[in-house]
Formats: C-alpha cells, structure tokens, sequence
C-alpha cells in the first residue's frame, strides 16, 4: 500500500497534484531544489557494489531564474569513474525529435511536403510495403502508419548476445528486417490506430536523405549542431568509439555492458550521442521556434494523436511529430537504447526543460515523466488531472490469465440465461444469512453458487475488471462435499457453503499466493494461514484468489494502485475512478458481486481506502484480533487482516468466522434496539485548528489557505454523517482536532519495515521459499524489469539500500505505536464514545479498528463512504453503529457493469 497520509489525500490532489503544489503560482525555489533532488534515485549512491536500477544519472531543470543539474553514481562501474555533469549518453529514441524537427524544416523550406507520399521520394520500397502506395511521410513520423516495428527484435537480440549487439546494418537492411518478420499492424491512417514504429522513421529518415541529396548525418550537423553550438553531439552510425561515451548497462544481473551497441541500428529513429547542456540548447531553440523561420512552424509537430492507443502504449496524453504531450503545456520525448535511457521535455514559448539521462536499460529516468507537473508549475500553467480512467495497462507480458477448467467451463454451461436472471434476482442484494437461507430452502446450491461466480467473473472480470487472480482448481470438488455435508445436516458454520476470494498475499494451500509479484509467481504454500483454517471450519467454500497492489502497494510510486504484474490492472466497477489499494482486487470483487464477501489486508488505508472507493463495507480489525500468520507482509507490526462485503451483515458473519473463537460473535451487534446506547464522537474543526493542520503541508503559503478551505468542508461533512446517527437515538459528543495525535510518520519505518518483515518471512519458509530475500526479488525483477517491473521498484531497491539500524526502527515504531494509541486511547476515555468520525489514519500506527460503510454518491457517480475509528477490540461498537448507519442512509446501490464494461473495452481496442 502507499502510505500518502491520511485520507484528505484524494481531496487534497485537486489542490496539490502529484508535487504538492496548487494554482498557478511557482512554487518555491528551495522545495524545488529539494524535491528534483530526490527525483534523482538515492540508490544510485550506493553502487556499483549494490546494482541497482541505474549506475549513474544526470539530471537538468532550467527555467528563467531556476537552474538545476545533479549527478549520482558512475560512469564506469568497474573503474567506479562517477558522472560528470558534461559526460555524453546515448539519447535513443530522442532522435526522434531531430528527425521530426529537420521533417518539419524542410517543408517549411518547400523541400518536401509534410503529406507527400512515401511513394513520391522511395518508391521502390513503397511498392514493398502491404499499402505503402497510401502511406505518408506525415504518418511516418506520427506512428499512424501501421508498418511493423523492426527494434525490439534485433536490439532485444543484441542485449542478449555481444556478435549481435555490434552488428551494423544499413537502413535498407533494417526497413527489409520489418517487412520479412511480419505483416503491418493496422492499414495506413487507419481511425482510432496507433503504434509506435521504429521502422517508420528509418523511412523517414532514407526520405529525407532522398529528398535533399544529403546525408542524414550531414543534415543533423548543417541544421542543427553546427549551428546550436552543439559541439558535444554527435551521430556516429556505428560501434561508438567515444572516450567521453560513459559506459551502458543493460539490466541484468551484475549489470552486462552494452556500450559496444552499433548505433546503425537505431539510425534516425535512435542513434545520436549527446549532453544534458547540448539537448538544453536543442530544447530551448525549439521551445521558442528558432529552428524554424517561422515561430508558428513547432505548431506542425504538435499535431497530437490522442486515441486510446495513445495513452496504453505511452501514458500519455499525445503523440505529433516526434513529440510526446505530457499534459497541458508540455511536451518532449523519450528514448531507450541498450544501456543507457533518457526524457526530455519542454514548455513551448518558454526556456523551460529538463533533460534527464542514465547509462541503464529500464533504469529510472523514465519515471522523470512524472516531472512534468514540475515545468507546469514553472510556467505557471494550471495542469490536468494526470490519471487516465480507466486505467490501461502497461505493454508488458506478465500477466497471469486465469485458469477456466473443463469442468468449470460445463458447470457454467449449465447455467440457462434463465436461470442465470434469476439468480440474479436471488443474490445480487442478499447477504450471507439470506443465502444461507437460499441454500436451506434448497433454491440454490453450493456447486450452482459456485458456477453462478465463476459465469460472474467470466463475462466481468478476466481483461476487464481484473479483480480475481487465479481461481481454486477444487472448487467444484469443494462445492459438492459441502452440499453433501448440508444433506446429512452437518452444518460447520454460518459460512456453509458461501464462496469467499481472498487477497493474493494470504497463504491458501493448493493455490498461489505471489503478492501480485514476479519473483513469488511460483509459491504454492503447503499449509492454510491461520484465519483460512478458521473459515474452512466455519465451511467456507474458497473461490479464488483476489487481485492486489503488487507488494501491498509498496512498489514504486509511478505503480497506479490496482496493478500487480501478475493481476494487471484492477478497475473501479462504478466507472472511471480511482480504486485504491492495496485490497483493490478484494473490494471490486465484493462490489461487483464476484462474490459474497472477500478478505483483504491493510496496514495503512489498504482495506478502508479501496472499500470506501468501490462502494462497499470493510472492517480493519484490531492488531492481534485475527492472525497474520501465513500472509506475506509489508510491515508485520502494522499488518492485519480483514472482511470486506456489500453490507454491515456480510463483514459481521465473516469476521466472527475469520477470529474464530466459540464466544465471538459479531452479528449479535446487529441489533437496532441496542445502538441506542451509543456515543459517536466526531472532530470538529475550528478556524484555528485547521489552519494549523494546513501548515503542517509543505507547500506556498498561498496554498495552506485552500488546504484550510477544504479542510474545514471535510469536516462540515463529517458532521452532518454525524447528524444522521442522532436520528437513530445516539448521543454525539463533539472533539476539539487539537486532540487527535500528531503527525505519525509511518513512510519512516517503511524502507527498513518492509525488508526486515520480508526477508524474515521468507526465511521462515525455509527451503520451500521461493525467493530467499527482497534483495533476489530485486535481481529477478532486473532481468526483466520491462514486464517484471514495468512501472519500476525504487521502493524495493530504496527499503534494500535502507541505512536505519534495527535499534532505531524499534525506538520509532515504538514512538509510532505509543503516541497514536495513547492519544486516540485517551480520546476514547475521556469522552466516553464508542467510535470515532474522522479522517485521520492515526489508527493503523496504533492498531486500532476502523470501518467504511457506504454513503452515497457524487454527482459523477463515484462512491463515497463513512469512516469510523474504533477502540482497541471496539468492532463490536463500529458494527452497531455501521449498522444503524448503514439501515438509515441505504447508501449503497449496484454497479452499471454492462457501461463499465464497454468503457474498459473501448481502452483496450
């Protein structure tokens, strides 16, 4: 899970955005500073004795009165020679932007036309090419041709064998590659296609070369090195042999050198070397048009595809002409060779851009995307929400499908349409108890229930709502002895027959429990965790797994939540909202009714945040109430299990079953008559305290006073939720903010946290372990990391690199845990309340419980729900009053599945 802070954070990024900082105002020099500095990856530091994601980077903003440039780590790892700030890189797939740029300038100079024919200037080859007699030089160039892409064939090849890597090629010989190794894509400009194409810009380029009567390598130097002053820039066409080159490493383990690429297989689509202060040069003479006579001419590369090939192939908004549109108002590229990545980008109009540079394949500067809300705020442009819903997933190969059996596949089969309708009616709003009932009166059965769910997620889930990871492959099996134990009146518990999922991070025997991650995808745990074990004997039917935030959402910060790599991407069945995590995969599933209830785990917001974003009911219990035991950790002090369902009933019934014990029973709080009783304390704001809330937030000054603003209109929220509990008898008692307990630090513990649990988890399996340490799973995801890591691990190599000693992690979880419990304990005796309103999350620090309930809808139709804070051991207290809540607001309705899923299926045409 990702520990943003408290759960203002998804009101509070409409102000703040992804950076901290709202309006339109610059934001502050020094914070700038601090923040771009930790954009450059701390890991780096550490090398190369702990290889990392990258050996060394270098990192350059520039604005009118801001300049920064930062470098970290090496330029040879076995010399150990640092980076330079001057030190040259291959920049790859940035030449597009060159390519592009001189297009672009020689039909400004009547040269050519931007929509000539292919077959005009190489006609030979366009008569080779399946429809090349309609394909454009316009379309070359914005990636709308369809022609196959030639690259990730043989510069894959190359990285893997060294007689590869330096093989040179022709640009002939690279477009015959393409055209011999498979058909076109999609037909020329055909609607709404888009892919991205190296090939096309080699026939760009052998354009160019044609219509000129020039070398490209002449033309890059006439129009823009020569004079740009780009004296450290360079178009080489062959095995470098370059002393100020640094050297390039592909991520594999030990880091295996790349240099020796022959850059003749990039050409123009990505082959030019160059320096952080060359490609400024570059960046700043096109942001201002003064590569072209005619300031207005940029606008002709900014011609921007945006279609939902767009955003599933890049994440971005838009792709013109050789330029990338990273949101409103910036724009830039870019480019990957073997051994060395980078970003560029600027703002046009302005001397704004950052150039980002590494000597590592899937190294981290491709995350510096993420800093272009940093040149938004520079510019003073207001930037647009960054996230696309619903969310694509990456171009990886990870994913792990889900397994439909034959026999799953002809239990489905005997489900009528009819019979399937009326299922529907019977359960899609019933709890477990009716249910139950279903299955006494023998309306239904467990076996029927269980291909009822499987249809369920057939025709909801797989590829689209992502929600279910892997399936029980004795379900069936499961499903008919428990029927045959209900006709010989052996009855185990309230859960019967009911199908449960259970988040991927919970050890079920015969079944994988991976945490959505690579390096676990073959761990099949050979006994139960212990609240498994309980459900079973309260006669569970287990249907499955749930997806989940890969490592509870402890990743990396440019991992949307939802996403596993062995899940994909889990959607909001509401539509296109945010989903939350890490229980992501356990809360769609329990709202989409993939089945009665699910179990999810937390340690901060991981089981309340999805819950309250999907609509449904959740319980985060009290540490210690339901064993971890057997559940793959984050932080274990914090970790806990819990149930998550479509009603107060349904996480009552399942909870009294995952604790276990004979004189626990929770749906004995669901009893109107006793919620009477009860004493809801909520928090109450005044001017004062939420100014000083608001300052507590690193940002401008001018800022804290809309941060106050929406403060205070949170909190009028929660006090009207309060005001419905007085319509049911309940007393509410007021509390001053100036009580709840300070800032908890809990991203502190996490780095050193998250490797110590793990690592003693995974030793604790022995030699059933499959990984030993965080520190393999970091070297497996390396070998891969484009489909093991697609959105990085710097949260992974940032907790391996962790410097805190164990003395000082215990002195500050045991900060953590005194100052949270013994202020929310105090709160709770000294007002006497049985559950608390508020937003703070000070309760996972302190291990007390929390819970959703839902409470309606904003107008786009995204959900929203009440949370309550709990004493230690007070679920008893948050169900009564849930309960009664629940029963007044009747907030929660069913998902439009059939317009969520045209929604998903129309982002992944």
């Amino acid at each position: 899970m990702k520990l943003y802070g408290i759960l203002l954070f998804f009101s509070l990024a409409l102000i703040l955005g992804h950076n901290a900082w709202g309006g339109t105002a610059a934001p502050n020099t020094g914070d700038m500073h601090n923040l771009l500095l930790k954009m450059v990856d701390p890991a780096l530091k550490s090398l190369p004795d702990a290889y990392g994601p990258a050996p060394g980077a270098v990192l350059q903003v520039n604005g009118p009165d801001f300049h920064f440039l930062e470098t970290a780590g090496f330029a040879d790892l076995e010399k150990k020679t640092p980076i330079r700030p001057d030190d040259r890189f291959e920049i790859g797939s940035n030449t597009k932007m060159f390519t592009a740029a001189l297009f672009v300038r020689l039909a400004e100079q009547e040269v050519l036309g931007l929509d000539d024919s292919l077959a005009k200037w190489l006609p030979d080859w366009a008569a080779k090419i399946p429809n090349g007699d309609r394909v454009s030089l316009r379309q070359l160039a914005s990636h709308t041709s369809g022609i196959r892409d030639y690259a990730d064939d043989i510069i894959g090849a190359g990285i893997k064998d060294h007689a590869a890597l330096r093989r040179a090629y022709t640009p002939e010989e690279l477009v015959r590659y393409a055209l011999d190794n498979g058909m076109p894509d999609f037909a020329p400009g055909k609607k709404g296609k888009w892919k991205y194409s190296n090939t096309g810009y080699i026939l760009l380029g052998m354009a160019l070369e044609k219509a000129t009567g020039k070398k490209y390598a002449d033309l890059l130097r006439e129009y823009f090195f020569q004079p740009l002053g780009m004296k450290n820039s360079s178009f080489p066409d062959s095995v470098p042999e370059d002393p100020a080159l640094v050297q390039g490493y592909a991520s594999f383990p030990g880091g295996k050198n790349t240099t020796a690429w022959n850059l003749s297989q990039g050409w123009a689509a990505g082959g030019i070397i160059s320096t952080t202060a060359d490609m400024r040069v570059f960046l700043q003479a096109l942001a201002n048009g003064k590569l072209f006579k005619d300031k207005s001419t940029l606008l002709a590369m900014a011609e921007f595809v945006r279609n939902d090939d767009v955003n599933k192939h890049l994440g971005t908004t838009g792709y013109g002409l050789g330029l990338i549109e990273y949101g409103q108002g910036v724009w830039g590229h870019e480019g990957q060779t073997p051994g060395y990545e980078s970003t560029m980008m600027f703002v046009p109009g302005t001397d704004i851009t950052m150039v980002a540079l590494t000597n590592a394949a899937q190294g981290p500067v491709l995350q510096m995307r993420s800093l272009a809300t940093v040149l938004q705020k520079m510019a003073g442009i207001e930037p647009e929400p960054p996230s696309v819903f619903p969310r694509p997933e990456p171009n990886y190969t990870g994913k792990r499908g889900l397994d439909f059996q034959p026999s799953f596949v002809r239990a489905m089969n005997t489900l009528t349409r009819e019979r399937s309708s009326e299922l529907d009616k019977l359960l899609l709003t019933a709890t477990v108890p009716e249910i139950q009932q279903l299955l006494a009166d023998g309306k239904t059965t467990s076996e029927e229930l269980a291909a009822y769910y499987l249809q369920r997620i057939q025709s909801n889930d797989w590829n689209i709502l992502n929600s279910v990871m892997e399936l029980n492959p004795g379900l069936l099996d499961d499903a008919k002895q428990l029927d045959s134990e209900r006709k010989k009146g052996k009855m185990r518990g309230p859960l019967h027959g009911i199908p449960v999922l259970f988040k991927d991070n919970i050890a079920v025997r015969g079944m994988y429990a991976t945490a959505g991650a690579w390096a676990m995808k073959g761990w099949r745990p050979t006994r139960d965790a212990a609240l498994v074990k309980n459900l079973r004997q309260a006669g569970a039917l287990i249907l499955g797994k749930a997806n989940l935030s890969e490592w509870a959402n402890y990743m990396d910060p440019n991992m949307p939540s939802g996403f596993s790599v062995l899940g994909g991407q889990t959607r909001n069945p509401y539509g296109p909202f945010e989903v939350s995590g890490s229980s992501s995969g356990s809360a769609v599933a329990a709202s989409a009714n993939l089945a009665p209830v699910t179990v999810g785990t937390e340690t901060q917001g991981s089981i309340i945040q999805p819950a309250m974003m999907n609509g449904v009911v959740a319980v985060k219990t009290t540490k210690g109430l339901v064993s971890s035991d057997n559940i793959i950790p984050l932080v274990d002090w914090m970790d806990v299990p819990g149930p998550l369902g479509r009603s107060v009933t349904d996480v009552a019934v399942l909870l009294t079953a995952m604790v276990g014990k004979k004189n626990v029973d929770y749906t004995q709080a669901l009893t109107p008559d006793s919620d009477r009783t009860l004493r809801i304390g909520v928090i109450v704001l005044d001017d004062k305290a939420a100014e000083k809330l608001a300052g507590q937030y690193s940002v401008p000054k001018e800022q804290q006073g809309q941060i106050k603003q929406l403060l205070l209109a949170r909190n009028n929220l929660s006090i009207k939720m309060a005001d419905i509990f007085k319509k049911t008898g309940m007393e509410i008692v007021e509390i001053n903010a100036s009580e709840l307990p300070p800032h908890i630090d809990v991203n502190a513990v996490l780095p050193y946290g998250f490797r110590d649990s793990l690592d003693r988890f995974l030793k604790g399996l022995g030699d059933k372990a499959p990984v030993s340490s965080l520190a393999e799973v970091i070297r497996i995801n390396n070998e891969d990391a484009t489909n093991r890591a697609p959105y990085g691990q710097s949260f992974l190599t940032g907790a391996q690199d962790s410097t805190m000693t164990s003395n000082e992690y215990d002195i500050l979880v045991n900060n953590n845990q005194t100052t949270a419990g013994d202020a929310l304990g105090r709160i709770f005796s000294t007002h006497a309340i049985n559950a608390l309103i508020t937003d703070s999350q000070a309760y996972a620090a302190a291990g007390f419980p929390a819970i959703t309930v839902p409470a309606g809808y904003r107008e786009n139709g995204e959900p929203f729900g009440l949370v309550m804070v709990g004493n230690a051991n007070g679920e008893a207290d948050l169900i009564r009053a849930g309960y009664a809540f629940e029963q007044t607001v009747r907030g929660r309705k069913l998902p439009d599945l059939d317009k969520t899923r045209q929604q998903i299926m129309k982002l992944q045409q």
